[in-house]
């Protein structure tokens, strides 16, 4: 699910960053388990690890402006 939103995006040519991530899965989490979904989200390298698990469907690359 998460993944499919990130490829979503990048088909769409919106730059995802770690923030933005963060915010979605924040979000998604915090609509599930509500109450015990602690205020302050998912971990500081949540994503990260999430690129790293993730690495067969998502790279991360520097984009310059034309």
């Amino acid at each position: 699910m998460v993944v499919a939103y990130c490829i979503e995006l990048a088909i769409r040519t919106f730059p995802l960053n770690h923030e933005v991530l963060k915010t979605h899965v924040d979000s998604i989490l915090n609509t599930w388990i509500s109450a015990s979904f602690p205020k302050e989200g998912v971990g500081k390298s949540w994503t990260q690890q999430f690129f790293k698990r993730h690495s067969d469907y998502l790279g991360q690359y520097w984009s310059t402006s034309l």
